[in-house]
């Protein structure tokens, strides 16, 4: 975006003007407040494609400008963005390689995650000249939301209605964290199976020793267009099997005291 600075990336096999990456744009276009836009591309046939399904998709008016042939001077926004972002994934693709000892290949089904969060992560905390980030120029206010680490472990919570109607069984599970839903601010998080990528609210964070597993990550068989777009999954049965320990079973956890206060006829704490 040039107004914004804002980014949005997404990994794909290939250059087709595929479901996902149409609604991907269309998202991200109106994640940053916008209704008529300028979609400029460069005159590569399959990005054509691309940015006409775009303009097919959206109802709002959208108009196409193509730069000239070889031109890559014109396109000097997009050039920028794309550093931006490769050095982004440079970052967390090292940081795999020495928290988690997993080395991210262009094969690996977890790359296209870390693009796609790059790209958040840009547009949420990378200051502009101006002091503030492009999340700021989109919504008037930075941004609070809680992340952690992609590709960590995390317990999350059972998004299902099963949740409150099994009152015995546990609502938390473990699986692997790649990233935030872009309206919702959602955790992205894929389930032991490694094929379920799960839209929950609250997810929770291991003890240091816990945080990263080499056998989940290369164990990840689902990309970003496999989230389910539409309602929130029921928990498989692979994610099921996995329990949370107790909190006596956690070294770092230790038993809260408990202070019994008088109340007043109101229900205020006496001095």
């Amino acid at each position: 975006d040039t107004r914004s600075g804002s980014v949005a990336a997404c990994g794909l096999p290939g250059k087709q003007a595929g479901a996902y990456v149409v609604e991907f744009i269309c998202d991200a276009v109106n994640s940053w407040g916008y209704t008529e836009i300028i979609l400029r591309s460069d005159q590569e046939p399959a990005i054509k494609t691309i940015v006409d399904a775009v303009r097919t998709r959206r109802i709002r008016k959208t108009l196409v400008e193509h730069s000239p042939t070889h031109s890559h001077a014109s396109m000097g926004y997009v050039e920028q963005a794309n550093g931006a972002i490769e050095a982004q994934v440079r970052t967390i693709t090292a940081r795999l390689s020495e928290a988690a000892k997993v080395k991210v290949t262009s094969a690996s089904k977890l790359l296209p995650w870390i693009i796609r969060h790059s790209g958040w992560l840009i547009s949420r905390y990378r200051l502009l000249p101006e002091g503030k980030t492009s999340y700021f120029f989109c919504r008037h206010k930075e941004y609070n939301g809680s992340v952690v680490e992609i590709g960590e472990q995390v317990w999350l919570r059972d998004p299902s209605d099963r949740a409150s109607q099994a009152k015995l069984d546990t609502g938390w599970f473990q699986g692997t964290w790649v990233g935030k839903v872009e309206a919702s601010d959602e955790h992205v998080v894929i389930g032991v199976d490694g094929k379920t990528p799960w839209k929950v609210r609250a997810v929770r964070r291991m003890p240091d020793e816990q945080r990263w597993s080499t056998a989940a990550l290369e164990g990840i068989d689902a990309g970003p267009g496999s989230e389910d777009a539409g309602r929130l999954l029921d928990p498989p049965a692979a994610l099921r099997s996995r329990r949370i320990p107790r909190p006596g079973a956690l070294s770092h956890c230790r038993a809260r005291q408990l202070h019994a206060c008088p109340l007043d006829a109101r229900g205020h704490t006496l001095p």
